[in-house]
């Protein structure tokens, strides 16, 4: 009976050591994944590009010194300040404004009147 429990106590103590390393791998792990640059280098090609893809969207461009994207992740719109003020990264949006005149044509006269317009569903 001694002898059993000699045998379950060091099965428990390797346990814990072993748990013990484990959590160690864990939490260097897990500290490496808040760091974008560690992730980063570690990628391979393809998956930098999906990286930057779902960060910047698929129209980054750059002229030599500034990135200009018309997308920026909102997780990162911290980063953007100060890549920003170090003029590094410029978010060239769209506007959305036309200067054509909305349901019009070149005349200025509107394609349809919508004020009788009653639909049937």
């Amino acid at each position: 009976m001694n002898a059993e429990l000699k045998l379950i106590e060091r099965k428990i103590n390797a346990a814990n050591k072993k748990n013990t390393l484990y959590s160690k791998v864990f939490s260097q792990s897990f500290e490496n994944l808040g760091s974008l640059r560690y992730l980063f280098d570690n990628l391979d090609v393809q998956n930098k590009k999906t990286l930057i893809e779902r960060v910047f969207g698929k129209g980054m461009q750059c002229d030599g010194v500034v990135y200009r994207t018309p997308f920026l992740n909102p997780v990162f719109s911290s980063k953007y300040l100060i890549l920003s003020k170090k003029e590094l990264l410029k978010i060239d949006k769209k506007t959305g404004f036309s200067s054509k005149i909305p349901l019009g044509v070149d005349d200025g006269s509107r394609t349809h009147d919508l004020r009788n317009h009653n639909p049937t569903l």
